[in-house]
């Protein structure tokens, strides 16, 4: 992973895979965040989920990622604005 972005996906739908399947070539995607309970803990392409955005904030922190990409085509601005994890402002 050394030189590469560190990043999360938030949505492990369709979307999502499909982002992070165009990601991997030139970043770590460590995993997926998403709200969907059968979701949680399962694998999509070979990359965890871990949980919901209210698990943002902890694992931005604790995995020293440092780009998130929202790949849900029906969250909203104001949606996405509410989203904060430590360094935002």
């Amino acid at each position: 992973m050394t030189g590469r972005t560190a990043l999360y996906v938030f949505g492990a739908g369709g979307h999502g895979r499909v982002v992070a399947e165009a990601a991997q070539a030139t970043r770590h995607v460590h995993g997926f965040l998403d709200d969907d309970p059968n979701k949680i803990g399962k694998y999509v392409r070979g990359v965890r989920v871990f949980g919901g955005i209210s698990q943002l904030s902890q694992a931005v922190s604790q995995n020293a990622i440092n780009l998130v990409i929202t790949a849900i085509p029906s969250a909203t601005g104001s949606t996405i604005r509410r989203w904060r994890w430590p360094g935002w402002s």
